[in-house]
This record gives C-alpha cells, structure tokens and sequence, in this order.
C-alpha cells in the first residue's frame, strides 16, 4: 500500500508528521503558518459594477464563519487543513452537498488519502474507519480497509508543491534527512547534559597511589557516583594521593555544535520559506522586522491562500454565481489586529486618502458604525466652521411613492425582457436559429446577472431575480415542447404576455 500515500512512504515511517513536530523549528513554522490562517476570515463577497459586499446569505459564508462541519469550528478546521497541506503536501475534505448547495466540508485523513488520474479525470481516494463522519454519506458499505472513490468535484482539494499538478509532494518525506540531523543533535544534546560537564575527565594519579586494580576501580565508581549527572553539576571535590585532574577540552566537532543548530533553523525556515531565523533576532532592527513579516505574508502566506481562495471558488460556487460576481477572499487585515499603532496610521492614512471612510475603518476595528461616516473626506482638509453647521434635514422619502418607483423600475425590466424573447422567436422561425440555446444564453450570461443587479440597487434580494429567471426560462422550454417553427412565435406571445402580473 505504499504506493498508494506517496513515494517511499514505508521506508520514511522513521520521520513520521508527530515526529517532525516534536522538533522545535518545524512546530514553530507550522504553528505560526497556522495559526495565521486560523484567525484570517475568508469571506464570500460579490462584485455589482465598481461596488462589492461580503454575501452574508451564502452558504460559504456559513460554512467559513460559523460551522464548516458538524464538530469543528472554521478556525478548527483552517488550522488542520493547513497542518495537512504543509506536512504531507496535500489538504482534503469532503464536500456535502444539498443539491448545489455546500453545507459540510468533512476532512480527509493525509496518511490515509491521495489523488490520481483515472480514464483523463482526477479522483481522489481515501481508507476510511468505521467510525469516520464521510461514512455518513459515502461508502457506508465499504470495508474499512477498502478505498473509497470519490470524484474530484466533491474534494474540496488544497495542493502543495508537486510535478503533476494533482498533488503535492509531502515535506515529511523530503526534509526528512534534515529534521533528522537536528532532532539527532537534540538527542545529542540530552545526552551531554546527563553526563553534568560537556568534555572529558582524566585522573592522573602518581605511582603507588593504589595497591591494586580493585582500589583504582572502587576510587573512579565513587568519584563518578559524587561527582557525575546534571544535579552533581557544580559540586566540591576533593582528590588524595597526589592524585590531578585534567579536563579534555570539547574537540572541534563539539566546538561548532551551538553553530551547526542554528544552521538546522535555518534551513527548516527554508522548507516552509519563512524568512526569519527561529530564535534568533541578532542584527533585527524594528525596518528590519516590519520588511520579513511583510515578506512572510506575501511569500509564504499569499501563495497558500491564493490556492484556497481559487479552489473555493471552483468548487463551493455555481458557473452562475461566478458569473454573477461572486468569490472568495481572505482578509488579513486581522494579522495586523495585535499591532494597533501600525493599524491606526494604515485606518487613518487611508481615510485621509479617500480609500476608506471613517466607518469602514471603524469595522476593522470590530467598532459600530456612527451616523455620517459612510462619506469619503478627508478629515484634515474639512474647514472647523463646516463641522459645526448642522446638515439641512433630507426630506424623507413617501414609502407609497417608493414601492410605486420600485414597482415601475421592474415592470419596465419585464417588458424589455418579454420584448426580446418574442423578437428572438420571430428569428428564430424565419432564420432557423436553434431558439433553445439562445434561451440558456440570454439567462445565464445576460439577462439573469442584469436582472439581478437592477434587483440589488432597488434594495430586493437577488435571489428573487434568480428565481424569476429561473421560472421564466422553465415556462419558455415547455413553449418549446408543443411548439413548431412556424407555431412558436405565436405560443411565445401568448405565454409572455401575463408576465407583467408575475410574482417576483
């Protein structure tokens, strides 16, 4: 089974992903890499025109927010597919669905999990136990020894670095002659410190200093009884007969231990390209450290959650909310939430700038919005008399003349939609055109996000304009089935011509 979870996955069993942890660099590494991603919220947002707003309402935004499964929460499961994706390569979990709709996302074992072509498509398998939640829904009937298949479209599937381009290469497996030298030394180390002095000891004692073997041996089994183990570091001796002590000074290898541990840092920083030497802040001036945490979230983050925020957006949204407008995105805004003063210049800056107003930087801050902050000014250049005259009071808008605005804005969106669907009828007889797939166009890639849009700016949710889309679209397809080409611009007609009188 080998073959089955990566190359030499028998012969590296020694280098195991617990194994790797226990090495301090590597916990280091994989804890802050981590723990980034456990507190950056991806959010879903959608993009109307130059506008864009987190959609609250989708099902991602669940999944993400407040529950991606039935027993973790979002920063749970962040965090864990992470741990997966930088030690074995690979990062997996199970898409729920209810019909289109993403509801869990259930993790995949690492060990116990990989990816193949079969017949030029990627699947994924995975050796599930008994107990495992994906039996639930998948391979209840399976053995627990046996593979599950399942297809890619259901693996929400975060990749490493690899050949293939189906998965990546497990850093278990190639770091594991490196991690080793350092886990050895540390071994090394523990050793040394048992022992309670880092060199060698020789007594040298003058002739006749003992009547025999056995006196010498009985002299060196109490010296080393009072004297050897880290709790008799530091205690007095004292030597008879004449008898001296020289100390055999550390030989060059353990001369250059201390520097050959450092070396062992570095390199695990290399593996995760993290650019700051663990535990070590020699020559760090405060530019200095504000260049590699900027460095570190460009190399080292931004690559990770570019792969999640584009397979997101592959697998968890519909081609019609693609089209729409919608994605995925991080927010790391919140890595700068412990460093206040640095996001108070970055708020203020840019509210000063016009990139932000005062109530978007407030949000940032997790403060409530106040009345007025939603203008784009800049507060330096506002004159003191100004701030202190009071607005001239809007008048307020009758909520009778409103909905009537309302009412008349999609009458006018239906009867241009009638109009065009009736005018492609007529084409459609005289010219032979195939009025089917016209339909699917006009819905999908036209009218529907349009609709949509006009929709959201009068304050309705868009979902409504989906599912009068929907509808409409379903009503025309039976047109078509008892209709023929000469008959199908008069049954189009009569089939559009009540929809002014539609619930939307």
């Amino acid at each position: 089974m080998g073959w089955l979870f990566g190359e030499d996955y028998e012969q590296d069993q020694f280098m195991t992903a617990t194994r790797a942890l226990s090495y301090a660099p590597v916990w280091n590494c994989v804890s802050r890499i981590t723990g980034a991603f456990s507190v950056m919220p991806l959010n879903i947002h959608r993009e109307i025109g130059k506008n864009k707003s987190i959609q609250t309402r989708h099902s991602s935004y669940e999944l993400f927010r407040w529950r991606p499964n039935q027993y973790q929460t979002p920063a749970v499961f962040k965090q864990q597919m992470m741990c997966h994706a930088l030690l074995w390569g690979n990062a997996r979990a199970y898409i729920l669905r209810e019909g289109t709709r993403p509801v869990e996302l259930i993790p995949l074992l690492p060990d116990s999990s990989f990816t193949l072509m079969r017949d030029g498509e990627k699947w994924h398998g995975t050796i599930a136990d008994a107990d495992a939640r994906l039996r639930l829904f998948e391979g209840n009937e399976i053995r627990p020894q046996d593979i599950i298949w399942i297809p890619d479209k259901d693996i929400w599937h975060i990749p490493g670095l690899g050949f293939d381009g189906l998965e990546g290469k497990s850093l278990v497996s190639l770091a594991k002659q490196s991690w080793g030298i350092g886990l050895s030394s540390e071994t090394h180390v523990a050793k040394q410190q048992k022992k309670g002095y880092a060199g060698g000891l020789l007594l040298e004692a003058p002739t006749g200093a003992f009547r025999n073997a056995k006196d010498a041996k009985q002299f060196l089994d109490e010296f080393k009884e009072n004297h050897e183990g880290a709790d008799k570091a530091g205690t007095i001796g004292m030597l008879r007969e004449g008898i001296k002590a020289n100390v055999v000074a550390m030989n060059n290898s353990d001369a250059q231990f201390i520097e050959q541990r450092k070396f062992q840092r570095e390199d695990t920083a290399l593996f995760f390209v993290m650019q700051s030497i663990l535990g070590d802040s020699t020559g760090n001036s405060y530019a200095s450290l504000e260049q590699k945490n900027l460095e570190y979230r460009m190399e080292c983050l931004a690559p990770w959650s570019t792969k999640i925020e584009e397979e997101s957006d592959m697998k968890l949204l519909t081609v019609s909310e693609r089209q729409r407008g919608f994605y995925h995105k991080f927010n790391d805004g919140a890595l700068l939430r412990t460093e206040k003063a640095q996001t108070m210049a970055f708020i203020s800056q840019g509210i000063a700038a016009r990139v932000i107003n005062p109530n978007e930087g407030r949000s940032m801050l997790d403060m409530n919005p106040y009345d007025g902050g939603d203008e784009y000014v800049n507060p330096n250049t506002i004159a003191r008399g100004s701030e202190q005259q009071p607005k001239p009071e809007q008048p307020k808008e009758d909520p009778a003349q409103q909905a009537a605005a309302i009412k008349s804005r999609i009458e006018h969106m239906i009867s241009v939609e009638c109009k065009r669907i009736t005018e492609a009828a007529g084409k459609a007889a005289s010219d032979g055109f195939n009025f089917v797939q016209w339909l699917d166009n006009f819905y999908d890639k036209n009218w529907g996000p349009k609709l949509a849009t006009v929709f959201t700016e009068l304050g309705l949710e868009d979902s409504r304009a989906i599912a009068w889309c929907e509808e409409s679209k379903q009503r025309l397809l039976s047109c078509c089935d008892y209709s023929t080409v000469e008959t199908l611009p008069e049954n189009v007609a009569k089939c559009v011509f009540s929809w002014k009188i539609r619930e939307y």
